[in-house]
């Protein structure tokens, strides 16, 4: 009875099991394996191989990420071959392998392949962008560009120019690492041939390199001589001549300036390539021209010229003080210090002093000439003068005698004193008998026709001060000492103060006149009435 139960319950589960499972069975389940990812160099073959089951299917091969490869087949059956693309980066591209069984079972599989970047040389491109045609004559300026330079896998970030060859060295008119270049064609005897190679790098510090060949015509001579160009400067400045680029077949230069015309001037290192002289004291602007001889090793030599214009500088009509030194918080210091500038004598006529032309002679910038009684004049070395003359103002000057004797005596006596009004000096302080007034004694010397002129006045306050020498304050009077030789004594008035043309009418009309002390320089306003020194002026 057992037995039955047991066989009955077997066939019960069989019968419930109903027919068999659609689809595959385990034995005949489609699949497809492409393998392990992979790593391959830009350029390099990918090969892939599908392990499929079973192998009757058919297969669709497709990239579905990175860079295209080109000519990718998408009917490849079970094997694909193709070249890794170039990439500026390591990239990854996915290949996906669609495969459909004979009995319509549709599976995939993808592989990723990490292409790795290889990086590439730049490419140096030289491009001769000059106007001149080849070969090139002496001193023609040639240009070339590496502007066309290239880099596939990245870019170009330097260049760097360079003569490869060393028989003669180029003269190069431009940076050396720039993306262009210009030089000159040097001096030949034959025709030569130049190489300039050009270094490119990119940002890979990989480098390209080109070289390009510059032929150069021989020279017409053997020395070519350069003079410089031409310059326009000021008087009184120093200006150099340069001859210094001038070329010979045999590299040896030797020099010899001359000047061919304008104002004569004297040349510092004239058997130089290189010289100087101080543009002259000029009224107008004045052209000069010098030539310079350039010869060689053997003797052969040419000529070339430059030409030098001088202006005049405006250095105004006045006078200038007279100091001509610089000082800083120690002591004497040279002039155009920048720590210390602008000072008296960086500027004004006596910034020129040791340059100024004369006409007659004296210390710093004046210059006077002197006279007679009768207006004749003298030379430079005359002891005995009654005038001078201020050459650059035009004006000439009384010149005093020494102190008389008895005292006042003496018309032109240096002692005496006058005041503006005429009754307040009293009589006995010059040698008028009536009246010590400044209009007497003009009247006075004009009667004399004193130095050949009758028109004897009173200076202006800028007159005076003009010959006054403020840097000689060691001196008993600021007038230059060589032409003005005689002073007053101080002790008589207490003072230096000499009467000029100039009313002050600060506060009391016409009561007060301007005075210069020439002891000192200092100005005062003292009343007319009061006594002052007289030193009368003319013009011509």
């Amino acid at each position: 009875m057992r037995l039955f139960s047991v066989l009955f319950f077997t066939l019960l589960l069989t019968a419930c099991g109903g027919s068999e499972p659609e689809g595959p069975s385990g034995a005949n389940v489609a699949s497809i394996n492409l393998g392990s990812d992979m790593v391959v160099a830009e350029g390099q073959v990918i090969a892939i191989t599908a392990v499929v089951y079973p192998t009757e299917g058919a297969t669709t091969w497709t990239q579905i990420e990175g860079p295209a490869i080109e000519d990718f087949p998408t009917d490849a059956a079970l094997e694909l071959s193709v070249l890794a693309p170039q990439v500026d980066v390591d990239t990854d591209i996915v290949i996906e392998v669609v495969y459909v069984a004979p009995d319509g079972q549709r599976v995939d599989d993808q592989v990723t392949i990490t292409v790795k970047n290889i990086p590439r040389n730049p490419v140096a491109v030289i491009d001769n962008t000059s106007s001149a045609v080849a070969p090139y004559k002496t001193f023609e300026l040639i240009t070339l560009s590496g502007k066309n330079s290239y880099d596939t896998d990245g870019e170009v970030r330097a260049y760097q120019w360079r003569q490869i060859d060393t028989h003669i060295p180029l003269q190069f008119f431009s940076a050396t690492d720039g993306d262009t270049v210009t030089i000159q064609a040097p001096y030949v005897e034959a025709l030569t041939h130049f190489q300039i190679e050009l270094t490119v790098t990119d940002n890979f510090e990989l480098i390209g390199t080109n070289i390009i060949t510059i032929p150069v015509a021989a020279a017409a001579g053997t020395v070519s001589p350069d003079a410089g160009q031409d310059q326009t400067v000021n008087e009184f400045s120093l200006v150099k001549l340069d001859a210094s680029n001038s070329f010979s077949v045999d590299n040896v230069i030797s020099c010899t300036w001359t000047q061919i015309s304008g104002i004569s001037v004297d040349l510092i290192n004239a058997d130089q390539c290189i010289a100087e002289f101080y543009a002259p004291n000029v009224d107008i602007t004045e052209a000069l021209s010098f030539q310079v001889e350039a010869i060689d090793g053997n003797g052969n030599s040419s000529t070339d010229t430059v030409n030098v214009t001088v202006n005049p500088l405006n250095l105004g009509t006045l006078h200038d003080t007279g100091v001509v030194d610089c000082y800083d918080d120690d002591g004497l210091i040279p002039c155009d210090n920048v720590d210390y500038p602008n000072q008296d004598a960086d500027s004004g006529r006596d910034s020129v002093a040791n340059a100024i032309d004369k006409y007659g002679a004296g210390e710093k910038t004046f210059d006077f000439t002197k006279f007679d009684v009768n207006g004749d004049e003298l030379s430079n070395d005359a002891l005995v003068f009654s005038c001078v003359r201020d050459n650059f103002t035009g004006l000439v000057w009384e010149v005093k005698e020494s102190n008389a004797s008895p005292q006042y005596s003496a018309l032109r006596g240096v002692e005496n004193y006058y005041s503006i009004v005429d009754e307040a000096n009293p009589v006995g302080s010059c040698p008028s008998a009536y009246v010590c007034s400044v209009e007497a004694y003009i009247e006075a010397v004009n009667d004399q026709a004193f130095c050949g002129g009758a028109n004897w006045r009173l200076p202006t306050y800028i007159e005076l001060m003009g010959i006054m020498d403020y840097g000689d304050t060691d001196q008993n009077s600021l007038l230059p000492n060589e032409f003005f030789p005689y002073a007053p004594d101080r002790a008589a008035l207490n003072h230096m103060f000499y009467w000029v043309s100039d009313i002050n009418v600060e506060g009391g009309g016409e009561l007060f006149n301007w005075v210069l002390d020439v002891s000192n320089g200092d100005d005062s306003a003292i009343k007319s009435s009061s006594s002052a020194y007289v030193r009368l002026v003319r013009r011509p």
